[in-house]
């Protein structure tokens, strides 16, 4: 019922309420301060003023956060801004919480939402969000990820507190009405597991920033939280007068920034009070954080994202009752796959059969922010392949952190020499005890690979060869009752002359007798179905008898030819290409040469 506030990214490191992503491709740097312009713009409009990116570029389209790389659309028929597709609408009444239970020092699991209303200075508009990565001044190689947020409000009339959670498991508003309202759902913790309770929501880790939507615009404390799930939420930094400076950067770790004039909305937004498309004074927030630094100062590596939730409270204290929301999408992990033959493929026999033998290599990239733990590669191996095998990728005991790779391989043999692709996928987890839900690389594609074989550069090249040779010889044979008669004895040899050394079957040996050349003579098969191994030769005898001869200058002239009358396959049952296949071997066959003959006894 109230999942028009859900946004699922297809696009790449993914946040916002409709999400937007990050990726590890992109790498801006070296900067030392977190509002520093020439990262992202946090200067209270939306506009693009400098080199920096904004949520707008400076014409007023959704064009900015080229380098963030924004998601793309929500669920199919969700509610969704034309042309932003990073900025998700919290449209009318709808999507509350509702009920004690729904306060920040709570796990999730006790959160429940309805459809109502708030006070105005409370409802939220729009809200939205992008991740950069970053490398920094303050030493290290990795580089750091950087997350800004914003979101904008109904009315200014009055100060509202606001709220941004960042949660490593998949939070939904849940489904139904219920009379007490409907709960949050999520992957409850399995039994077992070391970074969060069972049954609950949260997970260790879970960030949460809290500030004041001010009327007058100014930024008093910005407080960030993680949760634990010992004693809930631990704050992290608290820092007064946190007002994010462009001008003059100073922000290493968070700040935020509320604006103090009207300023165009960019995308649609209609005002309690004022024009539309203009934001009054007091109705635009954004800010960042450096997550790396907050994980950093702790000890520990970053955790991965998949949801984000902007709120209002009644107060900034922790156990303020929950007002409004927006929820979307936040993939800040991704994963990605190559894959690719390696090696020279050679040709195998098993049971008689020939199969070659393929190789490959690729690999694992965490290509988004947060590391990523318990590596693994699916192959969809060639039907009819036998024989295969899969090495996975090894997890750093660390994880595996942004930017680097994993490498895994394997082999096949398929039972043909032509072009077959072979399907890779790999999964990751965002935690050494979470399950295997990063999927998908920082466009929000399945990460997926896919590798030809059997084509050049990856395939077995045959090189059958044949050769036919043929001689005769002419005997006069007396007959019992009296006589003399020819009689012709014919050799021809077949020869397997392959460079490949490999066997050829389908070879059909046809012989013919021109008894007047050039007269047409008479077709007889010498065999059928021949097979000859590697570097086999078949010598064949036939003899035959004449029953007529011509004679040419007195003497008797005969042209015996036999032919490959069928066509010959290779190893794999492939053709054999015609300049593999000799042309018809003709032997001249004269009675009496040299004007002597021999008497043959029979």
């Amino acid at each position: 019922m109230f999942n028009d506030k859900i946004r699922t990214p297809l696009g790449v490191l993914c946040l916002s309420v409709s999400a937007v992503v990050v990726t590890a491709a992109i790498i801006i740097g070296p900067i030392a301060f977190l509002d520093d312009p020439t990262v992202f713009e946090l200067d209270a409009n939306v506009r693009v003023n400098g080199t920096g990116d904004d949520w707008a570029n400076s014409a007023g389209t959704a064009s900015g956060l080229a380098r963030a790389v924004a998601t793309s659309a929500p669920e199919p028929g969700q509610p969704t801004v034309s042309g932003w597709p990073f900025v998700v609408p919290d449209p009318g009444d709808i999507s509350i919480f509702t009920t004690g239970g729904s306060k920040d020092t709570n796990d999730v699991s006790q959160w429940k939402n309805t459809n109502g209303s708030v006070p105005d200075k409370d409802n939220i508009t729009n809200a939205y969000a992008a991740a950069y990565k970053v490398n920094t001044t303050s030493g290290g190689t990795q580089p750091h990820t950087w997350i800004f947020f914003g979101a904008d409000r109904f009315a200014n009339n009055g100060d509202s507190n606001i709220g941004f959670w960042f949660f490593q498991n998949a939070i939904g508003p849940g489904s139904g009405t219920g009379g007490g309202g409907t709960p949050f759902t999520g992957t409850p913790c399995p039994t077992g597991a070391t970074n969060c309770n069972p049954g609950d929501l949260h997970r260790d880790g879970d960030i949460l920033i809290v500030s004041a939507f001010t009327q007058g615009g100014a930024i008093g404390t910005i407080q960030i939280y993680h949760w634990d799930k010992t004693v809930g939420l631990v704050l992290d930094d608290d820092q007064n007068a946190g007002q994010c400076t462009p001008s003059s950067p100073s922000h290493t770790d968070v700040c935020a920034i509320v604006n103090t004039s009207s300023t165009s909305a960019a995308w649609p937004y209609t005002p309690k009070a004022g024009p539309a498309g203009s934001f009054p004074q007091g109705s635009f927030f954004e800010g960042g954080f450096d997550l790396t630094a907050i994980f950093a100062a702790r000890g520990l590596p970053e955790p991965c994202f998949s949801t984000f939730l902007a709120e209002t409270r009644s107060s900034q204290s922790t156990t303020a009752q929950l007002k409004d929301f927006v929820l979307g999408s936040f993939q800040l992990c991704s994963v990605a796959v190559t894959k690719a033959c390696s090696g020279t493929p050679t040709i195998v026999e098993i049971n008689n059969v020939a199969y070659v033998h393929y190789t490959f290599t690729g690999n694992v990239i965490n290509d988004g922010a947060g590391s990523l733990y318990k590596l693994t590669v699916a192959d969809q191996f060639p039907t009819g392949s036998i024989n295969t095998v899969l090495t996975q990728p090894v997890t750093p005991a660390q994880g595996l952190t942004s930017g680097a790779s994993a490498a895994y391989s394997g082999s096949f043999d398929f039972p043909g020499n032509g072009k077959v692709t072979n399907n890779a996928t790999a999964n990751a987890a965002s935690c050494p005890t979470c399950g295997n839900t990063v999927t998908n690389d920082h466009n929000g594609n399945p990460a997926a690979a896919a590798a030809d074989f059997g084509v050049a550069g990856c395939n077995v090249v045959t090189q059958p060869g044949l050769s036919l040779t043929k001689s005769c010889v002419v005997n006069l044979v007396p007959q019992t009752g009296g006589g003399i008669v020819l009689e012709d004895a014919t050799t021809m040899t077949v020869c397997n002359t392959s460079a490949d050394d490999k066997p050829i079957s389908n070879i059909n040996l046809t012989n013919n007798v021109q008894m007047n050349p050039p007269a047409a003579g008479t077709d007889f098969s010498i065999v059928t179905g021949l097979t000859l191994g590697a570097d086999e030769c078949r010598t064949f005898n036939a003899n035959y008898r004449p029953n007529s001869c011509v004679s040419t200058n007195g003497r008797c002239l005969f042209q015996d030819t036999v032919r490959i009358s069928s066509i010959p396959k290779d190893v794999f049952g492939a053709n054999l290409p015609p300049s593999a296949i000799p042309l018809p071997a003709t032997a001249e066959c004269r009675a009496c040469p040299d004007g002597s003959c021999s008497l043959s006894r029979p």
